[in-house]
């Protein structure tokens, strides 16, 4: 029969047992959409916690459209509920525009007016929110 001794003649330490990694679970992922929008409304977003890109600010511009109101405080809902669901680029539809979100950083990537949306094909997004 053998046994396990070290070089010195004694047993090796026993290691401590690991503990299991949680999974992911929804209140987590909640979490993390609030602390995101809290993070984004202190890092120079608007007043919703959205950033804008420089070629949304163009696209807004162009559209005749103002990133503050009622409409955007329901843009940055929006974006946070579809953090809460694990999206990673979303397709934000408001009355007056469209817009493009990287949904972690809360960052509008592009936007379009209602007259650009016709006959758009949108790609690279995994979820779609309407606002009425």
């Amino acid at each position: 029969m053998t046994s396990a001794v070290g070089a010195a003649g004694t047993a090796p330490a026993p290691q401590p047992p690991r503990a299991p990694t949680p999974p992911a679970t929804a209140q987590a992922e909640a979490f993390a959409a609030a602390l995101a929008a809290a993070v984004g409304q202190h890092g120079g977003g608007t007043a919703t916690g959205l950033r804008l890109s420089g070629h949304a600010r163009e696209r807004l511009a162009e559209a005749g459209v103002s990133p503050e109101g009622a409409q955007w405080e329901a843009a940055g809902l929006a974006v946070g509920r579809a953090a809460a669901k694990g999206s990673r680029q979303a397709l934000v539809v408001l009355p007056t525009c469209a817009l493009v979100v990287a949904v972690p950083e809360r960052t509008v990537v592009t936007a379009l007016s209602p007259g650009r949306m016709r006959d758009h094909v949108f790609t690279g997004i995994d979820s779609a929110v309407f606002v009425n």
